[in-house]
């Protein structure tokens, strides 16, 4: 994934008029998949990536070894970024009783022993997960790396903010179905996306395209849920599954 990457390309066609431009140095990957393979899954969709420069850099670099998203324990600082995404896993597989898991597990395991030098952490990782049921896939509405997001929302037309998120909402469930993915649900990991999304109605739920996708803040971070209010989130989740298979 560069610069050209479809997700890129829209960030760079909203954000134009104020300055940014393909050679910005903190624009990301963007979101795509390395195979076409089908599966189900799930896709966790928040604002932008945080970070800078540097972060933006790594994540657009070709790697050698797929990205981890995040372990139990981390010695692959390169490759994992625990404070985000394990709350993410972990959420996941309250929710679902099949159990979520990252795309590389989807490998095989002989590609991943080669890959990481046989390394136990890894593969002890792999082992538990890689029979799970659900893909986890994790997006934006913006690959653009900054910490404080409100720099980027603060230029955005409040009045084209509804139909512009709905569009690049679609535009993740679009390429994944394209792609063989069956998607399970969206959750929207921002409090802010969330709120663009249900037009400031304050929904916690819609289905879009027949995909049920779930409003709320986001499960990490300063600004993230409080234990309570994710706790609801996991019960609403679980009980509307638990309806439609009655």
């Amino acid at each position: 994934m560069n610069k050209t990457n479809k997700f890129v390309t829209k960030t760079i066609e909203i954000f134009r008029k104020n300055g940014i431009e393909i050679n910005d140095n903190r624009l990301s990957s963007g979101f795509g998949l390395d195979d076409n393979c089908a599966e189900e899954c799930v896709l966790i969709l928040g604002l932008n990536p945080a970070g800078n420069e540097n972060d933006a850099k790594n994540a657009r670099n070709n790697r050698d070894k797929p990205y981890l998203f995040s372990l139990e324990t981390s010695n692959y600082h390169d490759l994992t970024y625990n404070t985000y995404f394990r709350p993410i896993y972990e959420f996941v597989n309250q929710v679902l009783e099949e159990g979520g898991k990252w795309s590389w597990c989807n490998k095989s395991r002989e590609f991943i022993k080669k890959t990481f030098d046989d390394d136990p952490i890894i593969l002890k990782e792999f082992d538990k997960n890689k029979d799970k049921r659900y893909t986890i896939h994790v997006g934006d509405m913006f690959y653009y790396h900054q910490t404080n997001s409100k720099l980027l929302t603060d230029k955005l037309n409040g009045n084209e903010r509804y139909s512009m998120a709905l569009e690049i909402l679609n535009d993740h469930i679009d390429y994944l179905v394209g792609h063989n993915r069956k998607i399970k649900f969206v959750y929207i990991n921002n409090a802010t996306v969330s709120k663009w999304l249900t037009n400031e109605s304050h929904e916690t739920f819609q289905l879009i395209n027949n995909i049920p996708v779930f409003y709320g803040g986001m499960l990490s971070g300063q600004r993230s849920m409080d234990n309570f209010s994710k706790e609801r989130l996991i019960q609403e989740i679980k009980t509307y599954f638990k309806k439609a298979k009655e």
